[in-house]
């Protein structure tokens, strides 16, 4: 479809890697966007539910029987075009593997332009990037993570678990994130994730 082409976007990243010192590996890292992506269409959607009941129905059935009265109202269909700019990256990273693959030590540094290539130059500006995290790896049978990040302007601290036995996988984790950095150690933007690998 043309006006799906028209709207997609495209950047361009890559990355290398090479081991130092037997213990430590350094990554590096960017992402640069070539052609932002388009919002073409918005719409504005409403939907409203409704039931009643009474306790003279409960009261004789037994039962509640409710009176439904769905409705979906199509408020606005426009075409805009409006812009999408992914940030220009690009980072460093340094795994420490003390105890082999037993224990890993990471931690990157990057830096982000917000908009790189707009036309009004007051809405492009930097902003540095961080992570430091850990991870525990028993036969990779039983793997335990947390970490610390600043990523996209916003502190995110996460601590995750995977069970690998191989044909089945669980990961479980949680997460406290927000845009001021006090708040995300009492327990703004919690998240919670939970997922299942069946195969061979």
């Amino acid at each position: 479809d043309i006006e799906i082409m028209k709207a997609l976007g495209f950047d361009l990243g890559g990355s290398f890697s090479f081991p130092f010192l037997d213990v430590f590996k350094f990554t590096g890292s960017f992402r640069t966007p070539i052609i932002p992506g388009h919002l073409l269409y918005k719409s504005d959607v409403t939907f409203k539910w409704s039931a009643n009941t009474s306790l003279k129905d409960i009261a004789s059935s037994g039962a509640s029987n409710f009176a439904n009265s769905p409705e979906q109202d199509m408020s606005s269909f426009e075409k805009i075009k409006y812009t999408i700019n992914r940030p220009f990256r690009l980072s460093g990273t340094v795994d420490f593997k003390p105890m082999g693959d037993l224990v890993v030590l990471s931690s990157s540094l990057g830096l982000a332009v917000r908009n790189p290539f707009a036309k009004d130059k007051s809405e492009t500006y930097c902003f540095p990037e961080f992570y430091l995290g850990g991870t525990i790896s028993l036969a990779n049978i039983l793997v335990g993570k947390i970490s610390t990040e600043y990523t996209d302007e916003v502190f995110k601290h996460t601590f995750g678990g995977t069970i690998n036995l191989r044909v089945f996988q669980l990961d479980t984790g949680f997460s406290f994130a927000s845009a001021n950095l006090a708040k995300s150690f009492r327990g703004a933007g919690f998240g919670a994730y939970i997922s299942t690998y069946i195969g061979f």
